[in-house]
């Protein structure tokens, strides 16, 4: 079973952390793009049907 793309993104954001960076804003149009904090302000984008992949 892999991990959910919350639970991916978040480590992703913890160990950008623990490298000392500070992660001032988090921007994304899903919402495992937003979940799990670590960032100082996130922002929404809406879902445009795929076209930002």
């Amino acid at each position: 079973m892999s991990e959910s793309d919350h639970t991916f993104k978040a480590k992703a954001r913890i160990s950008i952390e623990s490298q000392g960076c500070t992660i001032i804003v988090n921007i994304g149009n899903n919402v495992s793009d937003l979940a799990g904090g670590h960032g100082e302000q996130t922002f929404k984008l809406p879902g445009c049907n795929g076209l930002l992949s």
